[in-house]
């Protein structure tokens, strides 16, 4: 019986931990994101996603006027290495790849075999 209590007791401890990490985490992304767009106005919106493992992230911007102005600007790369400064400890972690910059409305044409010629 004591051994279920010792159990139960480690496990509440390791979900308020990863609960308190997840916040932390979250926190972080988002004063990056407010620190590397603080020019554009309206700021764009983050997204968090796990995939794989690793987490990856979707900013989306007000129209693509406001995404190109940060990309000539250098502010989407400022993100991205803000990213990596927080995950610099995964070994196989690519910010470049788990970051995705785009903009409200945007629409993708899919095409399909038959239709390529």
């Amino acid at each position: 019986m004591t051994l279920l209590y010792v159990f139960l007791v480690s496990f509440v401890i390791w979900i308020i931990f990863k609960i308190r990490y997840f916040k932390r985490e979250q926190k972080l992304y988002q004063t990056a994101l407010t620190d590397s767009f603080k020019t554009i106005v309206p700021a764009p919106q983050l997204k968090t996603r796990n995939s794989y493992g690793f987490p990856s992230f979707e900013v989306t911007f007000k129209n693509e006027t406001l995404l190109k102005q940060a990309e000539d600007s250098g502010l989407t790369q400022n993100f991205i290495e803000r990213i990596k400064q927080i995950h610099f400890n995964f070994k196989k972690f690519d910010a470049e790849r788990a970051i995705y910059f785009t903009w409200e409305g945007r629409t993708h044409t899919i095409i399909s075999p038959d239709q390529q010629t």
